[in-house]
């Protein structure tokens, strides 16, 4: 018989909220039957809020968990690119937090993917939908948390009958 054990120093419940703000454009990426075409566009502000559970060991500087999050649709006035979604990662951040100093300083980087919320099945048909999400944050005291991060999100759309596939990148700066 094999075991598999680990004492769980901390644990962490974080609530999230995240204004992803700059740079306010995305690129579409059109495939139609193999023809590629590329446009960029400009978008309004995402907001996102969620949450993350973050574990610790006992003698690491390291905690490490999983987050998931609703995030609102991504269009410019009213035209919508993607619809709202709930984004889930796994995160990992560097950095001793310390509750008796004024401010830690960590690093952190998200990896997971991104489903999008709709009754419409072409989003669905082929969900290569993922986001990277680094960033770098101070946590103050009474574990009030700010952090500046970069996202890439990555979301596909496709019509298989007509062999048509669209892809909606972004990059942005959030807070």
């Amino acid at each position: 018989l094999f075991s598999l054990q680990c004492t769980v120093h901390s644990l962490e419940l974080r609530p999230l909220v995240q204004a992803s703000y700059a740079p306010l454009k995305i690129t579409v990426n059109k495939n139609l039957d193999g023809v590629l075409s590329e446009r960029r566009t400009e978008t309004d502000l995402v907001f996102q809020g969620g949450t993350e559970l973050i574990f610790s060991a006992e003698f690491a500087t390291m905690r490490y968990g999983f987050g998931v999050a609703y995030r609102t649709p991504q269009k410019y006035e009213d035209e919508e690119f993607v619809p709202a979604s709930v984004p889930f990662w796994g995160v990992v951040t560097f950095g001793n937090i310390r509750v008796d100093r004024f401010f830690s300083p960590y690093l952190a980087i998200r990896l997971g993917s991104i489903a999008p919320i709709t009754s419409n099945g072409n989003w669905w048909e082929r969900p290569y939908n993922f986001l990277i999400n680094p960033g770098v944050g101070v946590i103050f005291p009474y574990s009030i948390g700010l952090e500046f991060n970069y996202e890439y999100c990555s979301m596909q759309k496709s019509f298989v009958d007509k062999e048509l596939k669209f892809r909606v990148n972004s990059h942005r700066i959030g807070i």
